[in-house]
């Protein structure tokens, strides 16, 4: 049985894509601000902390490879975020952000091990 090849980790891409959807999540929060002056529940909170989350890969310089970037979002799930804004209930701003994080263990993990699978399924920057 062969080992199947895992599919090639391209720092500069991810980073780029990890930029880019960081830089579009941060209108959310601003626009927010201007109509909303309450503390974040539902799915606005899992927004809240995805960006808050997204930050810190991004900050990290983490993409350097597969395994670094790994490392730092299950660093992330040990060490949760501080909310950015006010929220109803700190302990639903930490489930929503390990959930987020976990699946992007799977998610990596299975293009890692899924390439052809992942290469069709994710599109091109």
């Amino acid at each position: 049985m062969s080992i199947p090849q895992q599919r090639a980790w391209d720092p500069v891409a991810e980073q780029k894509r990890w930029c880019t959807s960081i830089e579009h999540a941060r209108q959310l929060p601003e626009k927010l601000d201007k109509e909303v002056h309450t503390p974040l529940s539902g799915f606005l909170l899992l927004c809240l902390a995805e960006l808050d989350a997204g930050n810190c890969l991004v900050a990290s310089g983490c993409f350097s490879s597969r395994a670094a970037f790994l490392a730092e979002v299950r660093r992330l799930i040990a060490e949760p975020t501080t909310p950015s804004r006010s929220v109803l209930s700190l302990e639903a701003y930490r489930s929503s952000q390990k959930w987020w994080l976990g699946s992007i263990i799977t998610k990596c993990e299975w293009e890692a091990n899924n390439p052809l699978q992942a290469t069709a399924a994710t599109p091109s920057s």
